[in-house]
């Protein structure tokens, strides 16, 4: 664990020079978050087969509704307002929202990142659902986890303020 103490102290600090534009590779900050995240979800993931399964099956059911979303729904608040049932029944359904959190958060941030062929709208789309995913994982996920949120969510804030 000291390790990924260490690792996010290093991506808090990137993240830090980035704004204060000590700092301008981007690319390998996002990638020491997205390393981080990794890790970070590897010792939450369930470590019982069975719990395993049963979250991996809600995440299937997850990624057709997050898919629906994105499929079908050209506006920013058409999307978030369609995605708000998945973050709603997260907080009430313990599961639910750690499928959402650990299995589904990265792809639904990678999809946002390039949706719109306005990149600030992009920016925008990402800020709102880190602070969904934010708001979800204060009620049902680890402090450290809900913290590396945070830091993701201000490093999007001054890539996409640097555009």
């Amino acid at each position: 664990m000291s390790n990924i103490t260490e690792d996010f102290e290093n991506a808090k600090k990137a993240v830090k020079d980035l704004k204060a534009s000590k700092r301008t590779d981007f690319q390998e900050t996002e990638q020491l978050i997205i390393n981080l995240k990794k890790e970070v979800r590897n010792d939450l993931m369930p470590k019982i087969e069975q719990e395993d399964k049963r979250l991996k099956e809600i995440a299937s059911k997850l990624d057709a509704h997050i898919k629906t979303a994105f499929e079908s729904f050209n506006t920013l608040d058409e999307i978030i307002n369609y995605l708000e049932s998945a973050f709603q029944r997260g907080k009430k359904d313990k599961a639910y929202g750690r499928a959402l959190i650990l299995l589904e958060e990265n792809p639904m941030i990678e999809k946002a990142k390039t949706y719109f062929s306005d990149k600030e709208q992009n920016g925008k789309f990402i800020g709102i659902i880190l602070n969904k995913l934010i708001e979800l994982s204060d009620e049902i996920m680890p402090e450290e986890y809900t913290e590396l949120l945070k830091v993701e969510k201000s490093f999007f804030e001054v890539k996409y303020s640097n555009l």
